[in-house]
Order: structure tokens, then C-alpha cells, then sequence
């Protein structure tokens, strides 16, 4: 039940319950005292009427007579003169609290020939005694300190769990499970607390896999560079060949410890929101053009065929950060000629469908492992082909990020034989 409902209840409750005991205090009141003792008042008078107006009667007859009435009922005999005979004081609950006096005159004639008038008083008193008046508010306070008490005891339970699960957490305690129960405003934050729960607990796990890469990825140039630059010191470089040789290992090794410094950079200001594109209206055909001539020239040297085909009109201008596109589109062909094998053919495509421009790089290959594809785009996450080769896990991520930050969309479609890579490009703010 949720909070809100329980509450409802709360104050429902609290107005019908006493409304509820009033009804069934005035339905037993009437049936089993009013109606059932004034019916019977009724057939005494019948009685009366039928047997004291029409024959003499002696007094002590008439008052063992009166004496049978019911309790709550006062009965006096009157003669003619307007002195009084006899009287009968009524008994029971209904005396103290009487609100309403029902009274009727009974003609009698007495054995001497004198007449005179019973005086018959029902005496409607209240629903409940004196002592009972408290029933009906006590029955809404009741019914209000129990649904009270246990509306407390569950907010109070979901507070504690809450209580105890943020102590985890800044403990440093992410493996435990959160139990969520009922659908009210406390089971949505138990909810969500349960999902940043999750999300902290995977992010720890990026973060321990990303140290782990970094540590390895960045040890590794390291040790070539310090390895060879000890062998110079110690005059293994013997010949002008061997110095040469040295000398271009540690440079190439140094230029890769500059572009993983550089993508270490990238995703840091990614992810600190201080990676700002300058997006300028540039006539795209024209661009999509020196981008495919210059991944070219990469696939070439790398044995990959490479087809471009690139069918997108001209004059279409679209704003667009020209380095950050290139960056991502060079990471793009990286990709394909990575995981394609030596003399297969990676393909760009560019053509308009629609109110859309598509960008497509796709390669021949064994494709994407079919549980890594969900994954393709997160950062530090590695297909389980690659797991042991070099690189963070952030070259897609990266990717993803600069066509988003356009405004853009990327797809991946892989299959065994290819895996094809899809920019859209929304036209709705090209200028012609």
C-alpha cells in the first residue's frame, strides 16, 4: 500500500469508524430498546384501553396491574379531582440522561363508580449511557493511533534500511542488495538509491579496470624506452646502425606514450565537461572528401583495400568541429583495419537518405562478439578479443562522445564477415 493510500485510510478511517458505531449504537438502540419497549408500550395501552375504560376496577388490582409495565415506562393513576393515587417511578439506564417524554392519558373507571385517568410516560433517553457516551470519538482515536503506529513503523523500517545502506556506502561497502518493497514516494527513492548503488559499484569496477589498463599500457612503452636507453648508456649501441636503431624504438615508443597521454587527457575534460567544441557551418561534401583521402593513405599502408564512395550533394552545410570529427573518424578506420585481416577491404561510404546524411566505415572481419556489442560505446570496457592487447577501452567511448556532442547519432551492425559503423547527421539545421 502506498503512503499516499495509507494516509487516505488514516483519515477516512478516523471520520467513518465513530460515524460507523453511532449507526450501529442508534440501530440497536431502536431495535432493541425504543421500538421494542415502546411496542410494548403500545399494546399495554391497547390492553389498558380495552380493560380499565370499559369495566370497574379495584385499585389494588389496577396497581399490580401497572406494576407488570416496563421498566423505563412511569406510570401514575390520577382520580377526578386531579389527586394523586399511585405512581411508579421508571427504572434502567434510560432515567439519567432522558431527552425525550412521551406521554399518553389512559381513562379508568374504580370500583366505586369514581373516574380517573392513568398517566402513562416513556422516557426516551440518549443512544448510550453515561458512562458509554466516550465510545464513538474513542473508537476514531483508536482506529487513528493504530493506522498512526503502523504508518510510522513503515516509514520508520524504510528510513532505517536507507540509514543503513548510505553507512555502507560511505563505508566503501557496495555489495549488498537493497530491498524495495510497495510502490509509495519511499519505495521510489529506495529505488533509486538501489540504481546509483549499482551504478557506483560498476563505475568502482571501470575505475579498478582503468587503473589496471593504465598501469599496464603505460608500463610497458616505459620499460622499452628505459630498456634501450640503458643500452646506450652502456655502449650496446656500438655502430652508428645499432644508435640509429635504438634512437627510433624510443621514439616510436615515446610517441605512443604521447597519444595515450593524449587520450588519458581527452577523457578527463570529457568527463569534467571542459572538452568544448568549436562547431563552425562547413560544406560537408568537401570535407567528407579530404577525410577519406587522408584514411586512405592509412588503410594503404596498412594492406587494407580501401572504397570510398561518397554521394553526398554539394552545397549542404552543416555545423561541425573539424578536428574532433577527423579525431573520431581516424579512430573509426583504426578500428576496422585492427580487427580485419591483412589484404581485406574496409569501406566508406557517405550518401542522403532522407532528411539525413549516413557516414558509414565498415571492415570484413569476424565481427563483434555478441555480448561485448551492448558494451561497444562504454568507456573502459574492452571486447573479450582484445583483452590482452594494448589501449584503455576508450577509443569507441571517445568516439561516441564527439557524434553525440554534435547533436549526432552512431549505430554498430557487426555479423560474422562485417562490422559496419553509421554516422547519422540530422539535416534539419544544414543551410543550403
Amino acid at each position: 500500500m502506498s503512503l499516499r493510500l495509507k494516509f487516505l485510510v488514516l483519515v477516512a478511517g478516523a471520520v467513518l469508524a465513530p460515524v460507523f458505531v453511532f449507526l450501529i449504537a442508534y440501530q440497536f438502540d431502536t431495535q432493541s430498546k425504543s421500538f421494542l419497549e415502546y411496542r410494548n408500550l403500545l399494546a399495554l395501552h391497547h390492553a389498558w384501553r380495552n380493560e380499565l375504560s370499559e369495566s370497574p376496577v379495584e385499585m389494588a388490582e389496577l396497581e399490580a396491574f401497572l406494576e407488570e409495565a416496563p421498566e423505563s415506562v412511569e406510570v401514575r393513576v390520577f382520580d377526578s379531582r386531579g389527586e394523586m393515587l399511585f405512581s411508579r417511578k421508571p427504572g434502567g439506564f434510560l432515567v439519567s440522561g432522558a431527552q425525550v417524554r412521551i406521554t399518553e392519558d389512559i381513562p379508568v373507571t374504580f370500583a366505586s363508580g369514581e373516574k380517573g385517568i392513568v398517566v402513562v410516560t416513556r422516557h426516551a433517553g440518549p443512544f448510550f449511557r453515561n458512562d458509554e457516551r466516550w465510545y464513538v470519538p474513542l473508537t476514531g482515536f483508536v482506529f487513528t493511533a493504530v493506522m498512526v503506529i503502523v504508518i510510522v513503523q513503515s516509514v520508520n523500517r524504510s528510513i532505517s534500511d536507507l540509514e543503513k545502506a548510505t553507512r555502507k556506502i560511505a563505508e566503501g561497502n557496495l555489495d549488498f542488495e537493497l530491498p524495495i518493497k510497495g510502490r509509495d514516494k519511499l519505495a521510489s527513492l529506495t529505488r533509486s538509491f538501489e540504481s546509483m548503488r549499482e551504478h557506483l559499484k560498476e563505475e568502482y569496477a571501470r575505475r579498478s579496470r582503468f587503473i589496471m589498463g593504465i598501469s599496464h599500457d603505460l608500463k610497458t612503452p616505459l620499460a622499452s624506452v628505459r630498456g634501450y636507453t640503458d643500452a646506450i648508456r652502456e655502449g650496446y649501441a656500438d655502430t652508428p646502425e645499432k644508435l640509429a636503431k635504438y634512437i627510433g624504438i624510443i621514439e616510436d615508443k615515446t610517441k605512443l606514450l604521447e597519444s595515450r597521454i593524449a587520450m588519458l587527457i581527452d577523457y578527463v575534460q570529457r568527463e569534467t565537461g571542459e572538452w568544448k567544441l568549436n562547431l563552425q557551418p562547413v560544406e560537408i561534401a568537401p570535407l567528407l572528401a579530404e577525410i577519406a583521402t587522408v584514411l586512405e593513405s592509412e588503410a594503404t599502408l596498412s594492406g587494407r583495400t580501401w572504397l570510398s564512395d561518397n554521394k553526398v550533394p554539394g552545397g549542404i552545410r552543416i555545423p561541425v568541429d573539424e578536428g574532433m570529427f577527423m579525431r573520431a573518424m581516424e579512430n573509426l578506420v583504426q578500428n576496422a583495419i585492427r580487427y580485419s585481416p591483412e589484404g581485406s577491404t574496409v569501406r566508406f561510404s557517405c550518401l542522403q537518405a532522407g532528411a539525413s546524411l549516413l557516414v558509414a566505415i565498415s571492415n570484413e572481419g569476424p565481427g563483434i562478439d555478441p555480448a561485448d556489442l551492448p558494451h561497444i560505446f562504454d568507456p573502459f570496457v574492452r571486447g573479450a578479443k582484445d583483452r590482452k592487447g594494448p589501449g584503455f577501452g576508450l577509443g569507441l567511448s571517445t568516439v561516441e562522445a564527439v557524434i553525440s556532442s554534435h547533436g549526432w547519432r552512431i549505430t554498430v551492425d557487426s555479423q560474422a564477415g562485417e562490422t559496419r559503423f553509421t554516422i547519422s547527421i540530422p539535416l534539419g539545421d544544414a543551410a543550403s
